[in-house]
Formats: structure tokens, C-alpha cells, sequence
């Protein structure tokens, strides 16, 4: 933790005055009737789109692949559990809170944070009060400093705080997790959602600021939006499986991202091809790209260049022709003198 022995201002003095009124105010308002919050459509998305793909994995025999998505997939079912379980604690919260902290004391715990942090800000115009970790590392990946701001003007609300990345290094898979335990600058708050809920509620800052930190700082793969031991890999297209290093490549003609068993090549020019971007000869059963199949002039299909003659006929139809018979000119003025 950064320390300092700095001596306030009296402007910055006057800052924490007013922003513990601002706090103690909010609090006191009567509450709004609690109105049963939305899940997170992207973590909904993030379910269906694993669902998808285990779909798909179990059809094709990838057992890899699916034990993997297996993995995820409970992981986003329990990130839901932890969101609808945040949900429930605010709807008791109002009812069981317990005393609000006095003015004197939300100053007492603003000039703690001030000493226990280099970067405590309190934007008076935004109505925000934040603190900022040190660079975090967990696990040997470096996740880098977090702001942790409170907005007041939804300090009563669900989620009044975000976890926002000063210098990201985001999972590969998704830009919204700069964090093992954050997603889109939400946090999940695992075993500490009640003890936050209850935290703000009560305007108990430097609490809340704590145990905030405490959890940024430690790793719980079971409630993890996308686990370490996957932070720098990036989804299969094709299989959902999470590869990174050697064992992944890109097509080079859509650029999306693949496993090295899901990938193709184009057996005359070599690009590495996903499996929508990779065709068959109808004749060889080659794979290649689309650029270097040729059509049959007379029946339209895809063949390679080796299964073409130079008249660009396949050899089922050179066969077809070779077989048919060749109508002579007398034949052809007999056939029209008949008719």
C-alpha cells in the first residue's frame, strides 16, 4: 500500500468536508422502493455463446475442446450466481443496514484513505470519490493499477463503483476483463458482497475502499469471468477451445483466431484457412482456398488446378463428352428434314 505523511491542504481539507456531507446526505434521503435489477446482457451473451459452442464441440467428438468450454461455461454460471446473489442483498439492505456513519466519522475515514493512499481524488463537479491500488500482479501476470471510484449520485443504487484499469492489460479473449474478478469495470464481489453492500450503506468509505482491494488483489479461479492460466489465449473460432503460443494461428483470409487442430491449409498456395474460408476439389478432395479452386466450364464445380484439363473441364465431363455421339452434318440436316 502507498503511505503518506503528507500534510492536507486546506482546500483538500475542505474537499473531504464536503464530500462526507454529500455522502451523509444521500444516505439520510428516503429510499426508493428497491426495483429488482437487470442481468448483465453480456455475461447472458457470454453463457449462450459457450452453450453454442459446447453444442458444437459435442457433436464433432472434441473432448478437449469441450472439457474446456465445460470449464468456462461453469465459471459464467457462477459469475451469475454471485450477480443475482448481489442483487438479493440489495433488496434486504435498506431494511437491515444499521446506522449511517456521522459526518466526523466519513471525514476520519476519508483523511485514512489520504494517508493510506497517494491517489486519494475527490472530483466535487463529477461527484466521485476514488483511491488508486499499487500494481497488482497475481499469479505472475501483471494486471496494473486499479482506480476504485465511488459515483454518490448513485450511492444508493445497486452498483455504485467501478473498477477502472490506469493501465490495462486486458485478457486477450475480452477487452472488458482487465481483471481476473472484473468485467466491463464491474467487480465480482464473491464472499465480500454482503460486507460491501453493507459498507456503503452504512458510508463506511475506508471499509469499503479495503475490502474492494483485498479482493483485486486476490485470485479465486472458481469465481473468475476468465480464468489466469487463460489470460493471454484467445478463443478458437472454430472449437471454443483457448489457445495461446505455438498452439495458435490466424486464417489469413478472414483473420480469425484458431487452434492448430482446427486449422486448414491451402495445398497449392499454403495460407492457413478456417473452415468456412477453405474449400474441396470435387474431385481430389483437396483443400484449398477459394482463389486457387477453378470451375468445370461445363458443369460448374470447384476443382483444383491438377483435376482441370486446358479447357477447363473436370474429368468426369471430358469423359461424358468423349462418350456421347458426335453429331455429323447430314445427321443434323436429316434430323431437321424429319421434323
Amino acid at each position: 500500500m502507498c503511505r503518506t505523511n503528507k500534510k492536507p491542504t486546506r482546500k483538500e481539507l475542505q474537499e473531504r468536508c464536503r464530500a462526507a456531507m454529500a455522502v451523509h446526505r444521500r444516505l439520510h434521503r428516503t429510499p426508493k422502493p428497491a426495483e429488482p435489477a437487470a442481468i448483465d446482457s453480456t455475461l447472458l451473451s457470454r453463457i449462450e455463446r459457450l452453450r453454442r459452442l459446447h453444442r458444437i464441440a459435442d457433436q464433432r467428438g472434441w473432448s478437449s475442446a469441450r472439457r474446456t468450454i465445460q470449464q468456462r461455461l461453469a465459471q459464467a454460471y457462477r459469475a451469475l450466481a454471485f450477480q443475482a446473489e448481489s442483487f438479493a442483498i440489495d433488496l434486504d439492505t435498506t431494511s437491515t443496514c444499521g446506522p449511517i456513519s456521522s459526518v466526523h466519522d466519513i471525514i476520519a475515514d476519508l483523511n485514512a484513505l489520504a494517508v493510506e493512499y497517494d491517489l486519494l481524488r475527490i472530483e466535487r463537479k463529477l461527484q466521485t470519490v476514488s483511491i488508486v491500488t499499487d500494481a497488482i500482479e497475481l499469479e505472475d501476470t501483471y494486471l496494473g493499477a486499479f482506480e476504485i471510484r465511488i459515483e454518490l449520485k448513485h450511492l444508493t443504487e445497486s452498483c455504485p463503483y467501478r473498477i477502472i484499469a490506469r493501465d490495462p492489460n486486458p485478457a486477450q479473449m475480452c477487452d472488458g476483463n482487465t481483471h481476473p474478478h472484473v468485467m466491463d469495470e464491474r467487480l465480482c464481489e464473491g464472499e465480500g458482497q454482503a460486507a460491501i453492500k453493507m459498507a456503503l450503506a452504512q458510508g463506511r468509505l475506508y471499509d469499503f475502499f479495503a475490502i474492494v482491494c483485498q479482493i483485486l488483489q486476490t485470485y479465486n479461479a472458481d469465481s473468475a469471468y476468465v480464468s489466469l492460466d487463460a489470460w493471454d489465449g484467445v478463443e478458437c473460432s472454430e472449437c471454443g477451445d483457448v489457445v495461446s503460443g505455438d498452439s495458435r494461428c490466424q486464417c489469413d483470409r478472414c483473420e480469425c483466431e484458431l487452434c492448430n487442430d482446427c486449422a486448414s491449409s491451402c495445398s497449392q498456395c499454403s495460407e492457413t484457412l478456417c473452415d468456412d474460408c477453405s474449400k474441396s476439389c470435387s474431385s481430389c478432395d483437396e483443400t484449398l482456398c477459394a482463389y486457387c479452386l477453378g470451375e468445370c466450364s461445363a458443369c460448374g464445380d470447384s476443382y483444383c488446378e491438377h483435376c482441370l484439363n486446358q479447357e477447363n473441364l473436370c474429368d468426369d465431363c471430358v469423359e461424358k463428352q468423349e462418350t456421347e455421339p458426335v453429331e455429323t452434318p447430314s445427321e443434323a440436316s436429316t434430323a431437321k428434314v424429319t421434323v
